[in-house]
Protein backbone atom coordinates (compact mmCIF):
# COMPACT_ATOMS: atom_id res chain seq x y z
CA UNK A 1 0.00 0.00 0.00
CA UNK A 2 1.52 3.47 -0.78
CA UNK A 3 0.62 6.55 1.01
CA UNK A 4 0.45 9.81 -0.17
CA UNK A 5 2.82 12.33 1.13
CA UNK A 6 1.66 15.63 2.64
CA UNK A 7 4.24 18.57 3.80
CA UNK A 8 3.09 21.23 5.90
CA UNK A 9 5.81 23.98 7.28
CA UNK A 10 4.12 26.83 9.36
CA UNK A 11 4.84 30.03 9.49
CA UNK A 12 7.21 30.09 13.17
CA UNK A 13 7.95 33.80 14.37
CA UNK A 14 5.58 32.84 17.58
CA UNK A 15 7.32 29.90 18.41
CA UNK A 16 10.12 31.67 20.34
CA UNK A 17 7.48 32.13 23.35
CA UNK A 18 5.49 29.50 22.36
CA UNK A 19 4.09 26.65 19.66
CA UNK A 20 0.45 26.55 18.72
CA UNK A 21 -2.50 24.87 20.28
CA UNK A 22 -5.31 22.11 19.13
CA UNK A 23 -8.77 22.41 18.20
CA UNK A 24 -11.74 20.96 19.42
CA UNK A 25 -13.68 18.79 17.40
CA UNK A 26 -15.38 16.12 19.02
CA UNK A 27 -14.47 12.94 18.11
CA UNK A 28 -15.39 9.33 19.25
CA UNK A 29 -12.36 7.59 21.40
CA UNK A 30 -10.32 5.16 19.71
CA UNK A 31 -6.98 3.87 20.75
CA UNK A 32 -6.16 2.21 17.33
CA UNK A 33 -3.14 3.03 15.89
CA UNK A 34 -3.43 3.60 12.20
CA UNK A 35 -1.30 3.50 8.63
CA UNK A 36 1.05 6.46 8.29
CA UNK A 37 2.48 9.24 10.50
CA UNK A 38 3.19 12.33 11.45
CA UNK A 39 6.48 13.62 11.47
CA UNK A 40 7.37 16.91 13.92
CA UNK A 41 10.86 18.68 13.10
CA UNK A 42 12.84 21.69 13.68
CA UNK A 43 15.23 23.35 15.92
CA UNK A 44 15.51 24.34 19.83
CA UNK A 45 17.25 27.71 20.21
CA UNK A 46 17.75 30.63 22.29
CA UNK A 47 17.00 34.18 20.95
CA UNK A 48 20.72 34.30 18.93
CA UNK A 49 21.78 30.75 19.20
CA UNK A 50 21.24 26.76 18.43
CA UNK A 51 21.23 25.18 21.90
CA UNK A 52 23.49 22.04 22.16
CA UNK A 53 22.66 19.38 24.32
CA UNK A 54 18.77 19.77 24.56
CA UNK A 55 16.77 16.70 25.95
CA UNK A 56 13.58 16.26 23.97
CA UNK A 57 11.31 13.52 25.04
CA UNK A 58 7.59 12.77 23.70
CA UNK A 59 5.14 10.66 26.65
CA UNK A 60 2.40 8.67 25.42
CA UNK A 61 0.13 8.17 28.54
CA UNK A 62 2.36 7.72 31.55
CA UNK A 63 5.06 6.71 29.39
CA UNK A 64 8.05 8.15 28.12
CA UNK A 65 8.01 6.46 24.23
CA UNK A 66 11.05 8.44 22.58
CA UNK A 67 13.84 10.85 23.90
CA UNK A 68 16.78 12.77 22.47
CA UNK A 69 19.82 14.69 23.01
CA UNK A 70 20.01 18.03 20.42
CA UNK A 71 23.60 18.21 19.04
CA UNK A 72 24.84 21.58 18.31
CA UNK A 73 22.94 22.33 15.36
CA UNK A 74 19.60 22.12 17.76
CA UNK A 75 17.51 19.82 15.50
CA UNK A 76 15.14 17.41 16.02
CA UNK A 77 13.23 15.22 14.02
CA UNK A 78 10.67 13.00 15.55
CA UNK A 79 7.99 10.36 14.42
CA UNK A 80 4.89 9.76 15.66
CA UNK A 81 1.74 7.09 14.79
CA UNK A 82 -1.51 8.36 14.07
CA UNK A 83 -4.50 8.28 16.37
CA UNK A 84 -2.59 9.26 19.58
CA UNK A 85 -2.19 11.70 22.12
CA UNK A 86 1.06 13.13 22.72
CA UNK A 87 3.06 15.70 25.07
CA UNK A 88 6.50 16.39 23.96
CA UNK A 89 9.07 18.23 26.81
CA UNK A 90 11.97 20.18 26.07
CA UNK A 91 14.49 21.20 28.84
CA UNK A 92 18.09 22.10 29.66
CA UNK A 93 19.97 22.50 32.87
CA UNK A 94 19.80 26.29 33.55
CA UNK A 95 16.97 26.97 31.00
CA UNK A 96 13.09 26.76 31.52
CA UNK A 97 11.51 23.69 30.38
CA UNK A 98 8.26 23.81 28.06
CA UNK A 99 5.67 21.50 26.55
CA UNK A 100 3.88 20.88 23.64
CA UNK A 101 0.79 18.79 23.64
CA UNK A 102 0.77 16.84 19.66
CA UNK A 103 -2.98 14.92 18.94
CA UNK A 104 -1.99 12.86 16.03
CA UNK A 105 -6.01 12.03 15.23
CA UNK A 106 -6.83 11.79 11.62
CA UNK A 107 -10.26 10.96 10.05
CA UNK A 108 -10.57 7.26 8.42
CA UNK A 109 -10.94 9.38 5.22
CA UNK A 110 -7.66 10.85 5.41
CA UNK A 111 -5.89 7.66 5.48
CA UNK A 112 -3.12 6.11 4.89
CA UNK A 113 -0.79 9.71 4.56
CA UNK A 114 2.42 10.98 6.07
CA UNK A 115 2.50 14.38 7.49
CA UNK A 116 5.19 16.95 7.98
CA UNK A 117 5.06 20.04 10.25
CA UNK A 118 7.87 22.25 11.27
CA UNK A 119 8.50 24.62 14.09
CA UNK A 120 11.27 25.95 16.12
CA UNK A 121 11.36 25.85 20.12
CA UNK A 122 13.14 28.98 21.80
CA UNK A 123 14.18 28.21 25.61
CA UNK A 124 15.68 31.42 27.93
CA UNK A 125 17.51 31.29 31.26
CA UNK A 126 15.85 29.80 34.20
CA UNK A 127 15.93 32.43 37.17
CA UNK A 128 14.70 31.33 40.62
CA UNK A 129 12.95 34.65 41.63
CA UNK A 130 10.29 34.10 39.19
CA UNK A 131 7.77 32.41 39.52
CA UNK A 132 7.00 30.17 36.29
CA UNK A 133 4.76 26.99 37.60
CA UNK A 134 1.08 28.37 37.23
CA UNK A 135 2.38 29.00 33.74
CA UNK A 136 4.80 26.28 32.32
CA UNK A 137 3.36 23.91 34.40
CA UNK A 138 0.59 23.27 31.06
CA UNK A 139 1.53 22.78 27.67
CA UNK A 140 2.59 26.50 25.55
CA UNK A 141 1.04 25.11 22.68
CA UNK A 142 -1.06 22.28 20.99
CA UNK A 143 -0.81 20.80 17.85
CA UNK A 144 -3.82 18.94 15.59
CA UNK A 145 -5.43 17.95 12.41
CA UNK A 146 -7.45 20.15 11.12
CA UNK A 147 -10.49 18.60 8.67
CA UNK A 148 -11.28 21.71 7.00
CA UNK A 149 -7.89 22.22 5.45
CA UNK A 150 -7.09 18.72 5.72
CA UNK A 151 -3.52 19.06 7.45
CA UNK A 152 -2.22 19.63 11.11
CA UNK A 153 -1.58 23.23 12.83
CA UNK A 154 -1.78 25.06 15.81
CA UNK A 155 -4.55 26.36 18.07
CA UNK A 156 -4.75 29.95 17.30
CA UNK A 157 -7.31 30.35 20.28
CA UNK A 158 -4.75 28.97 23.01
CA UNK A 159 -1.98 30.37 21.50
CA UNK A 160 -2.81 33.63 21.68
CA UNK A 161 -4.23 33.30 24.92
CA UNK A 162 -1.06 32.00 26.47
CA UNK A 163 1.51 34.29 24.49
CA UNK A 164 1.01 36.94 27.04
CA UNK A 165 1.93 34.87 30.05
CA UNK A 166 4.82 33.57 28.49
CA UNK A 167 5.40 37.70 27.17
CA UNK A 168 5.53 38.72 30.61
CA UNK A 169 7.62 35.58 32.31
CA UNK A 170 10.20 36.32 29.52
CA UNK A 171 10.02 40.40 30.77
CA UNK A 172 10.18 39.48 33.93
CA UNK A 173 13.08 37.31 33.57
CA UNK A 174 15.27 39.93 31.30
CA UNK A 175 14.45 42.53 34.31
CA UNK A 176 15.60 40.68 36.83
CA UNK A 177 19.04 39.65 34.98
CA UNK A 178 19.70 43.43 34.01
CA UNK A 179 19.18 44.20 37.70
CA UNK A 180 21.32 41.55 39.01
CA UNK A 181 23.74 42.99 36.46
CA UNK A 182 23.38 46.40 37.83
CA UNK A 183 23.84 45.48 41.45
CA UNK A 184 26.92 43.77 40.93
CA UNK A 185 28.41 47.07 39.30
CA UNK A 186 27.04 49.34 41.89
CA UNK A 187 28.67 46.72 44.41
CA UNK A 188 31.66 47.85 42.88
CA UNK A 189 31.93 51.25 42.74
CA UNK A 190 30.29 51.19 46.36
CA UNK A 191 33.81 49.58 47.52
CA UNK A 192 35.93 51.67 45.05
CA UNK A 193 34.34 54.99 47.49
CA UNK A 194 35.28 52.64 50.43
CA UNK A 195 38.94 52.16 49.68
CA UNK A 196 38.88 55.89 48.91
CA UNK A 197 37.77 56.29 52.37
CA UNK A 198 40.02 54.65 54.00
CA UNK A 199 42.74 56.82 52.90
CA UNK A 200 41.37 59.15 54.32
CA UNK A 201 39.89 57.86 57.67
CA UNK A 202 40.17 55.05 60.07
CA UNK A 203 40.82 51.32 58.15
CA UNK A 204 38.31 50.24 60.82
CA UNK A 205 35.60 52.47 61.24
CA UNK A 206 35.01 52.72 57.42
CA UNK A 207 34.92 49.03 57.36
CA UNK A 208 32.44 48.15 59.81
CA UNK A 209 30.40 51.15 58.35
CA UNK A 210 30.79 50.22 54.42
CA UNK A 211 29.59 46.45 55.91
CA UNK A 212 26.50 48.05 57.83
CA UNK A 213 25.31 50.04 54.71
CA UNK A 214 26.02 46.80 52.64
CA UNK A 215 23.91 44.44 55.01
CA UNK A 216 21.11 47.15 55.63
CA UNK A 217 21.23 47.85 51.43
CA UNK A 218 20.73 44.35 50.91
CA UNK A 219 17.95 43.99 53.02
CA UNK A 220 16.11 46.52 51.58
CA UNK A 221 16.83 45.14 47.45
CA UNK A 222 15.84 41.75 48.98
CA UNK A 223 12.47 42.79 50.39
CA UNK A 224 11.61 45.34 47.21
CA UNK A 225 11.93 42.39 44.94
CA UNK A 226 9.60 39.92 47.13
CA UNK A 227 7.18 43.16 47.41
CA UNK A 228 7.70 43.33 43.37
CA UNK A 229 7.48 39.66 42.27
CA UNK A 230 4.67 39.40 44.82
CA UNK A 231 2.74 42.16 42.53
CA UNK A 232 3.99 40.94 39.58
CA UNK A 233 2.42 37.03 40.43
CA UNK A 234 -0.58 38.91 41.62
CA UNK A 235 -1.59 40.64 38.22
CA UNK A 236 -0.38 37.38 36.34
CA UNK A 237 -3.30 35.32 37.92
CA UNK A 238 -5.37 37.94 37.67
CA UNK A 239 -4.84 38.28 33.99
CA UNK A 240 -4.94 34.70 33.91
CA UNK A 241 -8.24 34.35 35.64
CA UNK A 242 -10.04 36.92 33.46
CA UNK A 243 -8.75 35.78 30.11
CA UNK A 244 -9.94 32.34 31.08
CA UNK A 245 -13.31 33.65 31.71
CA UNK A 246 -13.26 35.32 27.83
CA UNK A 247 -12.61 32.18 26.30
CA UNK A 248 -15.50 30.11 27.49
CA UNK A 249 -17.66 32.66 26.53
CA UNK A 250 -16.53 32.85 23.27
CA UNK A 251 -16.13 28.77 23.29
CA UNK A 252 -19.83 28.77 24.70
CA UNK A 253 -21.10 31.21 21.47
CA UNK A 254 -19.07 29.50 18.71
CA UNK A 255 -20.37 26.58 20.25
CA UNK A 256 -24.06 27.66 20.06
CA UNK A 257 -23.61 29.07 16.36
CA UNK A 258 -22.16 25.95 15.38
CA UNK A 259 -25.26 23.87 16.71
CA UNK A 260 -27.46 26.39 15.20
CA UNK A 261 -26.03 26.18 12.08
CA UNK A 262 -25.93 22.49 11.78
CA UNK A 263 -29.90 22.28 12.95
CA UNK A 264 -30.97 24.32 10.01
CA UNK A 265 -28.66 22.39 7.69
CA UNK A 266 -29.93 18.64 8.75
CA UNK A 267 -33.64 20.60 8.44
CA UNK A 268 -32.74 21.70 4.73
CA UNK A 269 -31.46 17.89 3.70
CA UNK A 270 -34.15 16.48 5.55
CA UNK A 271 -36.42 19.12 3.62
CA UNK A 272 -35.12 18.09 -0.29
CA UNK A 273 -34.87 14.26 0.72
CA UNK A 274 -38.68 14.23 1.64
CA UNK A 275 -39.34 16.42 -1.75
CA UNK A 276 -37.06 14.13 -4.05
CA UNK A 277 -38.78 10.79 -2.53
CA UNK A 278 -42.23 12.48 -3.49
CA UNK A 279 -41.46 13.67 -7.04
CA UNK A 280 -39.78 10.12 -7.09
CA UNK A 281 -42.91 8.21 -5.83
CA UNK A 282 -45.60 10.58 -8.03
CA UNK A 283 -43.96 9.51 -11.17
CA UNK A 284 -43.80 6.13 -10.53
CA UNK A 285 -47.38 6.23 -9.57
CA UNK A 286 -47.88 8.06 -12.81
CA UNK A 287 -45.64 5.02 -14.74
CA UNK A 288 -47.70 2.74 -13.28
CA UNK A 289 -51.42 3.90 -14.19
CA UNK A 290 -50.06 4.87 -17.49
CA UNK A 291 -49.25 1.14 -18.20
CA UNK A 292 -52.30 -0.34 -16.66
CA UNK A 293 -54.27 1.92 -18.94
CA UNK A 294 -52.34 0.99 -21.59
CA UNK A 295 -52.72 -2.94 -20.97
CA UNK A 296 -56.05 -2.88 -19.55
CA UNK A 297 -57.06 -6.09 -20.68
CA UNK A 298 -54.54 -8.09 -19.90
CA UNK A 299 -52.81 -6.59 -16.63
CA UNK A 300 -56.25 -7.70 -14.70
CA UNK A 301 -55.30 -11.17 -15.92
CA UNK A 302 -51.45 -11.06 -13.87
CA UNK A 303 -51.60 -13.99 -11.16
CA UNK A 304 -49.41 -14.09 -8.03
CA UNK A 305 -49.39 -17.67 -8.08
CA UNK A 306 -47.47 -20.46 -8.86
CA UNK A 307 -49.90 -21.09 -11.98
CA UNK A 308 -48.60 -18.14 -13.24
CA UNK A 309 -44.81 -19.24 -13.31
CA UNK A 310 -43.59 -20.71 -16.75
CA UNK A 311 -42.64 -24.23 -16.82
CA UNK A 312 -38.72 -24.22 -16.72
CA UNK A 313 -36.20 -26.80 -18.26
CA UNK A 314 -35.14 -29.50 -15.73
CA UNK A 315 -31.33 -29.15 -15.37
CA UNK A 316 -28.76 -30.79 -13.25
CA UNK A 317 -27.09 -27.80 -11.49
CA UNK A 318 -23.64 -27.68 -9.63
CA UNK A 319 -23.40 -27.41 -5.90
CA UNK A 320 -23.93 -24.25 -4.62
CA UNK A 321 -25.83 -21.24 -6.34
CA UNK A 322 -26.68 -20.56 -9.43
CA UNK A 323 -28.54 -17.40 -11.39
CA UNK A 324 -30.98 -17.53 -14.04
CA UNK A 325 -32.74 -14.43 -16.04
CA UNK A 326 -35.60 -14.70 -18.48
CA UNK A 327 -37.07 -11.38 -19.74
CA UNK A 328 -40.48 -11.64 -21.11
CA UNK A 329 -43.01 -8.81 -23.12
CA UNK A 330 -44.39 -7.74 -20.10
CA UNK A 331 -41.91 -9.22 -16.92
CA UNK A 332 -38.77 -10.40 -16.16
CA UNK A 333 -38.16 -13.32 -14.09
CA UNK A 334 -34.92 -13.80 -11.91
CA UNK A 335 -34.31 -17.74 -10.57
CA UNK A 336 -31.57 -18.45 -7.62
CA UNK A 337 -31.12 -22.45 -7.27
CA UNK A 338 -28.93 -23.45 -4.34
CA UNK A 339 -27.99 -26.82 -4.26
CA UNK A 340 -26.53 -28.44 -0.69
CA UNK A 341 -25.40 -31.91 -0.83
CA UNK A 342 -27.48 -32.60 -3.85
CA UNK A 343 -30.78 -30.44 -2.12
CA UNK A 344 -32.54 -27.90 -3.95
CA UNK A 345 -33.89 -25.12 -3.12
CA UNK A 346 -35.30 -22.50 -5.92
CA UNK A 347 -35.94 -18.72 -5.39
CA UNK A 348 -38.22 -17.32 -7.85
CA UNK A 349 -38.20 -13.00 -8.53
CA UNK A 350 -41.01 -11.87 -10.90
CA UNK A 351 -40.62 -7.63 -11.92
CA UNK A 352 -43.54 -6.45 -14.17
CA UNK A 353 -43.15 -4.08 -16.24
CA UNK A 354 -46.09 -1.77 -14.84
CA UNK A 355 -44.18 -2.08 -11.24
CA UNK A 356 -45.76 -5.55 -9.61
CA UNK A 357 -43.24 -7.49 -8.22
CA UNK A 358 -43.99 -11.02 -6.55
CA UNK A 359 -41.34 -13.38 -5.20
CA UNK A 360 -41.25 -17.13 -4.72
CA UNK A 361 -39.58 -19.97 -2.70
CA UNK A 362 -39.83 -23.61 -4.02
CA UNK A 363 -43.48 -22.64 -5.99
CA UNK A 364 -44.58 -21.19 -2.46
CA UNK A 365 -45.69 -16.82 -2.13
CA UNK A 366 -44.25 -15.03 0.02
CA UNK A 367 -43.26 -11.18 0.88
CA UNK A 368 -40.17 -9.19 -0.21
CA UNK A 369 -38.69 -9.15 3.17
CA UNK A 370 -39.12 -12.56 3.57
CA UNK A 371 -37.88 -13.88 0.10
CA UNK A 372 -34.64 -11.34 0.60
CA UNK A 373 -34.56 -12.76 4.32
CA UNK A 374 -34.29 -16.86 3.39
CA UNK A 375 -32.09 -16.22 0.32
CA UNK A 376 -29.80 -14.30 2.18
CA UNK A 377 -29.48 -17.12 5.09
CA UNK A 378 -29.47 -20.02 1.96
CA UNK A 379 -26.93 -18.26 1.10
CA UNK A 380 -24.73 -18.52 4.27
CA UNK A 381 -25.38 -21.72 4.77
CA UNK A 382 -23.60 -23.07 1.55
CA UNK A 383 -20.48 -21.42 3.02
CA UNK A 384 -20.69 -24.02 6.40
Amino acid sequence: MSFQLKFRYPVTALLGLLIFGQNSFSQPKDTTIKPGYLQVFGAIKTDVSSIDGAIVSITHGDRVIQQDTTKSNGKFDIRLDLNGDYLMTVSKSGMITKKISISTKVPDSELPYEYSYKFNVKLFTKMDAVKTDSILSKPVARIMFYPLVKDFDYDTNYTKAIKTELIALKDTTHALEKLIAKANADSLAKWKTVIDSLKRDSLAKVTQKAYDDSVASAQKEEERKAQLQAELNRKLDEEARLRKIEMEKQRLAQSSKLDSALKAKDNEDRQRREELAAKANEELQKQKQAYIDSHAGSVSKIQAGPDDLPKFEKKDYPEGATMETYKEPNRTITREILKKNGQETIFIKIIYNWGGAFFFKDEKSMTESTYEQELRTGKDSLKK
